[in-house]
This record gives structure tokens, C-alpha cells and sequence, in this order.
């Protein structure tokens, strides 16, 4: 149903860049391909699972859950109208949140389309919002006291604008900006299926916006040592982390995965309750239980 409603809308069409070219694609070309993001959220009920604990000490276990956090906010750049969206409102109103979305202004229609989706799914006036605007807007996601997380993909200077603004304010703010997403290729790695040299020697060339504005301005290659120098880089990224890993080795993956410091789905959109309780043994009724079962007057 999106797709048609995209279609008969004739949303203008974005441009990917596929093996170091950049071709036309169509809105439902690339939805179909992000999507999954959408799709992942349906799988809530294991992702909010809990952790249990037990007999941490004589009669006492502890349980830990994961409750929502109230109003998050989602600010999205103009160049994908809506598959960043598609990043923000679904993980963070099934963690139980509200959701205040504010698209580009150049681009407002796929998020108005999304919303009209959920509202003719059944759900609930008032779980998704919508604000349109510019700097006033953004300004108001960044102070408003009952928004308590905000999330934003875009440019450098906005990503650090929102971050500092939004955390002077006590929120949450997961900020990817520059489009720098960490990946960590390993020697193991299959070369050719993570980082092609052909690709980073165009990249180096490549300019957008009738040539007059260089797309490439900074190196983007990194060389560590070790696994853990470049768990290092990552996590010390002050802003917002997207990362991955590229090995053949399960226990360098498995290493990666539990020391780098990312949460930006579940973890972001929730906080942890923990619950101690203490149930001493000798308190446990001993008592049968009586039970008493009709007779029919026999």
C-alpha cells in the first residue's frame, strides 16, 4: 500500500550510490530496500526482554526491565524523505514511547504518508506527532522538558548543534552526523566484499552538486594496530555510533560486539528498572491446600 501510495503521489526520486556511481532510483526502489528496519520491530517482544538473576544471595533474587522513557524526538535531513524515518518512529513507539517527528522542510511528504499509514492501521491519536519547521523547530525538540530522547541523522554542524543543545537540556541525543559510520575491517577480512580499493580511489574524486562542491574533504581511513585501538576510535566517538565489523573470525566478532559501546535502538529508547527481592524460605506456607468440590447433595 506505501508503495502504490508513493507512486501515485510521484515523490521525486533520490539518487544511491551504487560501486562508486551514482544512479537514479526511484522512492519505492530504495523503501523496499530499508525497510527491514520497520520490519525489525515487530520482533519487540524478544528484543524488551528482561534479565533474571537468581539466589544473587540467600532468598533474595533480582530482576531487571525495560520501560519506556516517555517523548522521543526524531529529526531527519531532506535527502532521504523516508527511510531514516523508518530508523526513528518504529524502534521508539514500540519501546512504548511517544514519538514527535520533524522531517525536513523540503521534504515533508513521506513522513505525512507514513503517519497516515499508522493512522489507518488503528493507532492511537497522539503516539506519532509531527512538526513541521526550521530552526525554531529544532530548537524546541532541543529545550522542551518533556522530550527525554532525541534522535537525529544529518550534517556535521547540525548533528553537534542538537547534541550539545539537547544535552545542556538533560536528554538523550544520539547524533549520527557526516555520515561517518565506523567500520572495522580486520586482516581476516574478504578485502573485496568490504572495502574494494577501486571504491576509495573514487571516492576520493567524486564531486556532487554541478562539481562545484567537493562530496570528499577528509580522509576517511583510519589504521589501528590492534582489535583494541580501533574499539578505541569507535568508542570514543562523542556523537552517535553505527558501526561494523568485517572478519572471518568468530571470536574477534564476538569480542567486537561485547566491547564496543553502541545501543541505538532498544538501549536508547528505554531505561533499565531493576527490582532486589527477598523471599525468605522460612515464611512459605507449609499448609495443603483445601480444596472443596461440589457434591450435587450426595
Amino acid at each position: 500500500m506505501l508503495i502504490d501510495m508513493v507512486d501515485d503521489m510521484s515523490i521525486p526520486t533520490t539518487k544511491l550510490f551504487i560501486d562508486s556511481k551514482f544512479v537514479e532510483s526511484n522512492t519505492s526502489e530504495w523503501l523496499d530496500i530499508h525497510n527491514p528496519v520497520a520490519e525489525h520491530a515487530c520482533s519487540i517482544t524478544s528484543l524488551m526482554l528482561g534479565e533474571t538473576l537468581p539466589s544473587i544471595t540467600k532468598d533474595m533474587d533480582t530482576y531487571t526491565y525495560r520501560l519506556p522513557i516517555g517523548v522521543c524526538a526524531g529529526i531527519a535531513p531532506f535527502n532521504f524523505p523516508a527511510m531514516i524515518h523508518l530508523w526513528m518512529f518504529p524502534m521508539g513507539m514500540v519501546c512504548g514511547n511517544t514519538y514527535l517527528m520533524k522531517p525536513s522542510e523540503r521534504v515533508p511528504g513521506c513522513t505525512m504518508l507514513l503517519a497516515k499509514l499508522l493512522q489507518d492501521a488503528g493507532m492511537p491519536v497522539g503516539n506519532l506527532n509531527i512538526i513541521h519547521g526550521q530552526h525554531a523547530a529544532v530548537n524546541l525538540i532541543c529545550d522542551h522538558p518533556a522530550i527525554k530522547a532525541i534522535s537525529f541523522v544529518g550534517s556535521n554542524q547540525a548533528g553537534e548543534y542538537i547534541y550539545e543543545r539537547g544535552s545542556k537540556n538533560g536528554k538523550r541525543v544520539q547524533s549520527n552526523i557526516g555520515a561517518k559510520t565506523h567500520g572495522v575491517v580486520m586482516p581476516d577480512a574478504n578485502k573485496e566484499n568490504t572495502e574494494p580499493a577501486r571504491l576509495v580511489e573514487r571516492s576520493k574524486a567524486l564531486r556532487v552538486n554541478a562539481g562545484t562542491s567537493p562530496f570528499y574533504l577528509k580522509d576517511f581511513h583510519y589504521p589501528a594496530d590492534t582489535l583494541d585501538e580501533a574499539i578505541s576510535l569507535v568508542n570514543n566517538n562523542q556523537y552517535g555510533n553505527g558501526t561494523a565489523i568485517f572478519t572471518t573470525n568468530g571470536a574477534t566478532a564476538r569480542k567486537y560486539t561485547h566491547e564496543v559501546d553502541v545501543g541505538q535502538g532498544i538501549q536508547f529508547y528505554t531505561q533499565i528498572k531493576t527490582v532486589t527481592s527477598q523471599w525468605k524460605a522460612e515464611d512459605a506456607t507449609t499448609k495443603s491446600p483445601a480444596v472443596t468440590m461440589p457434591t450435587m447433595g450426595c
